[in-house]
């Protein structure tokens, strides 16, 4: 589709361009029919453009990481708030099954999601390598692509596990972390990802 626009576009900004160096002007025949076909053109070129932001928004993916069984609530006010945007939300379990190991399909998401929301709450989550959890894992891959295109959400009001908070020290971290946003309940949240994401 881009490249259809580019073509289209290109034709009518060469055509805007060639017409002052012509110095007769056109019959009346013809200026009946450009007249006629410039509106065509134009909402043709409209048309074009709509179908390109529509491919591009929808390719929009926006990851979800964060413990499962804890913050369940939340990670749905998190899709809500994706969807509501009309944005393509990475979540695991609503995925189904897949061709990889659950390992590979974290980094490849994780690698691959144009904006990655970390939201902590009060576990640490599973220890999956090198003692680390799944959720940490995640943000270490999106961190390494691109710092970016992180967004973080931390849970007031729970008590952390000793590692979970360790973790949340090192997000807030002045010289390495990140600005994040505090939230107590998932309609909160929803709001505040909805908001950041579209300023982002």
């Amino acid at each position: 589709v881009s490249k259809i626009y580019a073509v289209c576009f290109g034709i009518h900004g060469y055509c805007q361009w060639i017409w002052k160096f012509i110095y007769f002007p056109p019959s009346i025949e013809i200026q009946e029919v450009l007249l006629l076909l410039f509106p065509f053109w134009h909402l043709t070129l409209l048309f074009i453009w709509n179908k390109l932001i529509t491919e591009m928004l929808g390719r929009f993916r926006v990851m979800i990481s964060s413990t499962i069984k804890d913050l369940g609530e939340e990670r749905r006010a998190a899709e809500r708030a994706i969807q509501s945007l009309k944005l393509d939300k990475l979540r695991s379990e609503t995925i189904g099954s897949r061709p990889y190991t659950p390992k590979a399909l974290c980094k490849l998401w994780a690698e691959q999601c144009n904006a990655f929301i970390l939201i902590t709450g009060e576990r640490y989550g599973h220890r999956k390598s090198r003692n680390q959890s799944v959720v940490e894992f995640e943000f270490e891959v999106a961190r390494e692509r691109d710092p970016g295109k992180i967004l973080v959400y931390i849970k007031e009001g729970v008590t952390r596990e000793p590692k979970l908070q360790e973790f949340v020290d090192r997000l807030n971290d002045f010289n390495k972390g990140y600005v994040t946003s505090s939230f107590t309940t998932p309609e909160e949240l929803e709001l505040r990802i909805r908001d950041n994401l579209t300023k982002w």
